[in-house]
C-alpha cells in the first residue's frame, strides 16, 4: 500500500482565520516539505528555494497565490530592524566569560 503525502495533509484543520488566509494550509505545508528536503535553514531560505521551483510545485497544487512570504521577506522590515541588529552586534565584542554565561557557542 502506498500512500501520498499530499493525501495526509489533506485531513488536517486548518485552524486560521478564514478571512485572513491567502494561501491553502496544503501549499503551505508542501513548500516548507519541500524546503527541508532542499535543506534550507529557515523560513526564508524555504521562500526562495519555494520560487525557484514555482513551476514544479504547481504540477502538484494550483500555488495560485505563488509561494507563501516568510515573516521575514519583507524589504522594509530586514532593512530596518535587521540592520540596525547588524550595527549593534558589530560593536559589542564577545568575550570567552559571555560565550559560558549565555550558553552561545561560535566556531
Amino acid at each position: 500500500m502506498s500512500a501520498n503525502f499530499l493525501d495526509f495533509i489533506d485531513d488536517i484543520e486548518d485552524l486560521r482565520i478564514a478571512g485572513m488566509v491567502v494561501n491553502p494550509l496544503d501549499e503551505v505545508l508542501l513548500s516548507v516539505l519541500v524546503g527541508l528536503l532542499c535543506r534550507a535553514e529557515n523560513f526564508g531560505k524555504i521562500e526562495v528555494v519555494c520560487t525557484e521551483l514555482l513551476n514544479w510545485l504547481r504540477g502538484l497544487l494550483p500555488f495560485a497565490n505563488g509561494i507563501a512570504p516568510s515573516r521575514h521577506s519583507g524589504g522594509h522590515w530586514r532593512g530596518s530592524i535587521r540592520g540596525s541588529w547588524r550595527r549593534r552586534s558589530q560593536r559589542v565584542p564577545l568575550t570567552a566569560s559571555s560565550e559560558r554565561r549565555t550558553g552561545i557557542h561560535f566556531a
